[in-house]
Formats: C-alpha cells, sequence, structure tokens
C-alpha cells in the first residue's frame, strides 16, 4: 500500500497476475520480464485493455540479463517457464534487484501432494523448460543465491504447487 511499493514479475507472460496485482494495490508499479516477444505483446494489450500501462513496464528480457538494484520490494520467480540454465544467474539478479528485506517466492513440488498431482506437475514443469524442484530444492536455490529467512509457506495437501519464500539481506553481502 506504500506509495512506492514496486514488485518485479519475472517471467511475465501475458500479464494476468501483473494486472491482477495492480487491480488489488492500486499504488503498486510492476516491471514485468519475458524473454518471449509474443508474450510481451500479448501482456502490452492486456495491460492496455484493463488501463493500467501507468503503473506496469514491460520488458522483453530474462531474468538472468536484470540490471535494476534496489528497486523492488517483492519478486515473483516463475521458476516453471525459466531455462534451467538461466536460473541460478536469475536467482542472483533478483537479489541484487530487491530493496533490503525485500521477498521473493518461487515454487516447488508441493511434498504434500498425492503421487499423480505431483508427478502432473513435474510433467508441466519439464514441458515448460524450468526445473522440476522439489520444496527443498526451491529453497536450497535459494539458500545458494544469498537469500535468508528462506522457508515454505503452508500448502493444501491436493495442491499442485508449493510456494517457498525468501528475503534479501537487510545488508546486501554479495
Amino acid at each position: 500500500a506504500a506509495p512506492t511499493a514496486a514488485m518485479l514479475d519475472v517471467g511475465v507472460g501475458v500479464a494476468g497476475s501483473a494486472i491482477a496485482m495492480l487491480q488489488m494495490w492500486p499504488k503498486l508499479r510492476i516491471v514485468g520480464i519475458d524473454p518471449w516477444a509474443p508474450s510481451i505483446a500479448l501482456a502490452r494489450e492486456n495491460v492496455a485493455r484493463a488501463s493500467l500501462s501507468d503503473r506496469i513496464e514491460l520488458r522483453e528480457q530474462g531474468a538472468e540479463t536484470l540490471e535494476d538494484e534496489n528497486a523492488f520490494d517483492l519478486v515473483w520467480f516463475a521458476n516453471p517457464f525459466i531455462p534451467e540454465r538461466a536460473i541460478r544467474a536469475g536467482l542472483a539478479r533478483c537479489r541484487k534487484a530487491l530493496r533490503p528485506g525485500g521477498y521473493i517466492f518461487v515454487s516447488g513440488n508441493n511434498d504434500g501432494a498425492p503421487p499423480a498431482v505431483a508427478a502432473l506437475f513435474r510433467l508441466r514443469t519439464a514441458q515448460w523448460g524450468g526445473p522440476v524442484w522439489s520444496t527443498a530444492d526451491a529453497e536450497a536455490a535459494l539458500r545458494d543465491e544469498g537469500y535468508v529467512g528462506v522457508r515454505s509457506l503452508p500448502t493444501k495437501p491436493g495442491a499442485l504447487a508449493a510456494l517457498v519464500v525468501g528475503q534479501a539481506p537487510f545488508a546486501q553481502t554479495r
């Protein structure tokens, strides 16, 4: 709700989630990045249709090329859609892009999901090109890239995916 609130949506796709966030928080500003030109083109159309062009910046860019520093309070990192070769560099760049104490959210396979649901999540993630992470894998990736306070959030047992959150250190060390 703060007038300076800023979010980075990595893997913005067609901007559906970004639009929903902007509608929920009227002071929020978002930068959405995606390396796939057709997604960005559709995102621009969707954002214009929602009359939100003044609050979102869309960039055709991958997370591994992000150069922003201390600019965001929150990062949504759509790791199922991000190629495994770009994940670690993307996570590191996002940590630098976060303001001290800012949060990043990634997803992992819901460890409590029934086997068929877990298999579906792994299959979809493999098709989308991202890493097939358990929540422990997602937690380890965030810790490896310098995030603190890393933890999995409570998830319903039948849910397809689980969210993992990490925080940028209050004193940036890398």
